[in-house]
């Protein structure tokens, strides 16, 4: 029985006539095919590193990108868009959902936005993994400080370069890389303004640098963020700023009438028979107030929870801001331990600790404090530690 010649096959045809079922000839094989066919052919998928040619080279706002994302990434993406983006920052930061829509459509334009999202969801999912001890916890320790190390080296060169182009992603940026230090396993209350090395020495750069840092990011690109897509990004800040500036009465519960008669008696420990100079107890009197400020706003905003949401600042937001609002000549004072300036630290705790709800900044506010103790040293400034030390230390 006669049989059907057998048609050699071709090994040097390209995909999509194979997938067509096109013969073609070994020796004009594209020609002849291409000219019959009205369907465009790929010789090959874009996503192939070295089959992208010239003509294909991706944007340069995505050229810093990986051509393919790995699993994990793919799950960091996926925890940060459904968990991280509300529980971190929607509802505590700008009260929106541009954490989780407009911001990760931006950093997937800006790679170095997009490791510090990454980050941030490693860091999450590694307190989810904490009390478990797992290989897979472990995995995500690495990750965090992986893409945190990769955004922070890129963010630097950007932000010296600032631009209407990369502006709103280099806010977006300074904010979340303030954040990562509250999140990190290993970080505790005392970095806030006493950073500690393993060995219990002093290191490291203080939390509240971070937070003024991203805060003068935002003043340099105000112009550019506030009129655009992300101006949802600053404008919490601008409306508390708005409000310290103007000194409105705000209403008096309660709660804040009692807060106010005690954060009025620590002013004592500086206006009796004080050695301090003119200019740091006025620096200590300005401090005050805004810390008396952030107390009357962190409590009014914890009662009124629909004004939070219409506002966009939540009492965690106010707590936090703090740091960026006081005179930098307090921040100094700080640093050489100035017991009057301690003091202060000492009762910005039991702001932490009224928010302390929140897993990251949990305990945070009891370290603090210890600090804080430990640093004063000295028995004869316990009359002022009375309060924070009562509303802190107890359960």
């Amino acid at each position: 029985m006669p049989t059907q010649p057998r048609s050699l096959k071709s090994r040097t045809g390209c995909l999509e006539c194979k997938q067509r079922k096109v013969k073609t000839r070994q020796s004009n094989r594209t020609q002849e095919t291409r000219a019959s066919s009205t369907t465009p052919l790929t010789s090959s998928l874009t996503f192939q590193r070295r089959s992208v040619t010239k003509s294909q080279t991706p944007t340069k706002a995505l050229s810093g990108l990986p051509l393919q994302f790995s699993t994990l990434d793919l799950e960091l993406l996926y925890f940060y868009t459904t968990t991280t983006s509300h529980e971190i920052l929607g509802c505590h930061m700008t009260g929106t959902d541009i954490w989780r829509t407009s911001i990760v459509t931006l950093a997937f334009q800006h790679p170095f936005l997009l490791s510090a999202l990454f980050s941030l969801s490693a860091f999450h999912l590694t307190f989810m993994h904490s009390s478990k001890n797992t290989m897979r916890g472990q995995e995500y320790v690495q990750a965090a400080a992986k893409h945190r190390l990769k955004s922070i080296s890129n963010f630097r060169v950007e932000v010296r370069n600032l631009t209407s182009e990369n502006s709103d992603a280099c806010c977006a940026c300074a904010l979340l890389l303030a954040l990562h230090e509250w999140t990190i396993p290993s970080g505790q209350g005392a970095d806030l303004f006493f950073p500690m090395t393993k060995d219990r020495r002093g290191g490291g750069v203080p939390w509240y640098k971070l937070h003024r840092g991203g805060v003068e990011v935002l003043k340099s690109a105000i112009h550019w963020v506030d009129k655009g897509e992300f101006g949802d990004l600053v404008r919490p800040w601008k409306r508390i700023l708005a409000v310290l500036r103007s000194e409105a009465p705000s209403p008096v519960m309660d709660k804040q009438a009692a807060d106010r008669v005690r954060l009025e008696s620590v002013s004592s420990c500086w206006r009796e028979e004080s050695v301090l100079s003119v200019e740091d107890q006025l620096t200590l009197e300005n401090t005050l107030d805004t810390l008396r400020y952030v107390f009357t706003l962190s409590t009014f905003l914890a009662s009124e929870s629909s004004f939070s949401a219409q506002s966009g600042i939540s009492s965690c937001f106010a707590a936090l801001l703090w740091t960026t609002i006081v005179p930098a000549r307090f921040c100094e004072m700080v640093e050489e331990r100035c017991p009057q300036a301690l003091l202060i630290v000492a009762v910005y705790c039991v702001l932490l600790k009224r928010i302390g709800q929140v897993w990251w900044i949990k305990g945070k506010a009891e370290d603090l404090l210890r600090a804080v103790k430990r640093e004063l040293g000295s028995e004869e400034w316990n009359e002022w530690l009375e309060w924070p030390v009562e509303e802190v230390e107890s359960n």
